[in-house]
């Protein structure tokens, strides 16, 4: 089982031990999903019941986008065994059953009124460029913010803001958003430099920043 939202590792791995020629693997496709491949087919050799074997991997994330049961095809691999000999080589065709998963909806329990983050980390990391401390009326500093989430795109990552406080403007650029993709999967980035201006004197609170996730 997993949730809604939440991104699904999906890994094929076709063991041979023969030369292989002309290899198509079928496309990954899931209905009512978000499909991303990790990276390019990775090919290595390795041992298994004492017999080796090269084995051809591929990495796959699947967000699926609703409830319910989420049936993953299986895969079908195709391609001809090498002949050393003139004519070619001998066709072969090898599949697996469909994989089913059980999706859950968005718990009753999470805050109805937050963006739904299904995230297996998420953090939340600033940087002033300037003194905070020693802050004049008028004059500008910047606060730089990262948001990352570990098992999520840049697109499901929210919009950063600061609650409006009395005596501070805020002048935010544009954010960036980026990604990182590995075997582990995709690590989304969010970050938003806004510039702050003091508009009066005094003891200023900057409010906090909460986002509501949830640990898959």
């Amino acid at each position: 089982t997993t949730y809604v939202q939440a991104q699904v590792i999906y890994t094929e791995k076709l063991y041979f031990s023969v030369p292989l020629e002309n290899s198509q693997l079928s496309e990954v496709k899931v209905d009512e999903a978000v499909i991303e491949q990790l990276g390019d087919i990775t090919h290595y050799s390795t041992q298994l019941n004492g017999k080796t074997f090269e084995v051809y991997e591929r990495k796959t994330a699947i967000y699926p986008q609703t409830s319910g049961e989420m049936v993953i095809p299986g895969p079908i691999y195709s391609g001809e065994i090498g002949s050393r000999f003139f004519g070619g080589g001998r066709p072969i065709r090898v599949s697996h059953p469909p994989i089913r998963l059980q999706i859950l909806p968005k718990p009753a329990s999470y805050p109805a009124s937050a963006q739904w983050i299904p995230a297996q980390n998420l953090s939340l990391d600033y940087n002033w460029r300037g003194n905070p401390q020693q802050l004049d009326v008028g004059e500008p500093i910047t606060l730089d913010l990262t948001l990352r989430g570990q098992g999520l795109s840049s697109a499901q990552l929210p919009t950063l803001e600061l609650d409006q406080v009395k005596g501070l403007k805020y002048y935010p650029d544009q954010a960036q958003a980026t990604e990182n993709k590995d075997a582990n999967g995709i690590t989304g980035i969010r970050k938003q430099s806004i510039a702050i201006v003091a508009t009066k004197g005094g003891n200023i609170t900057l409010p906090e920043i909460r986002i509501p996730w949830w640990n898959t």
